[in-house]
């Protein structure tokens, strides 16, 4: 009884509490170290390099889709040139009348 007595006033001290904290960094630490080599040897095999051919060919942007862009981008600055020449014509005689 006075041995769990003991325990339990050691189980709540500050001191107690500090080094139960470190310990569960530490594992944490050694943990995330196991997890970070487990995943590097995985992308070291025939496996993850496909993987990783995947996930670049992801990134790589879609050649049709910048056709698409190149004749939007086309199209949207000759409306714009036609919207504003048809403005231009448009305003010109007020543009007389005025002065």
């Amino acid at each position: 009884m006075a041995l769990q007595m003991f325990n339990k006033l050691l189980g709540n001290s500050t001191t107690s509490q500090t080094v139960n904290i470190i310990n569960m960094f530490k594992k944490n630490a050694t943990t995330t170290k196991i997890a970070k080599a487990f995943f590097n040897r995985l992308m070291q095999t025939k496996t993850g390099k496909v993987i990783g051919f995947f996930t670049k060919l992801k990134s790589i942007p879609d050649t049709k889709m910048n056709k698409r862009k190149k004749s939007a981008i086309i199209f949207e600055s000759r409306l714009n040139n036609f919207v504003i020449r048809r403005i231009r014509d448009t305003l010109i005689p007020f543009k007389d009348s005025i002065y």
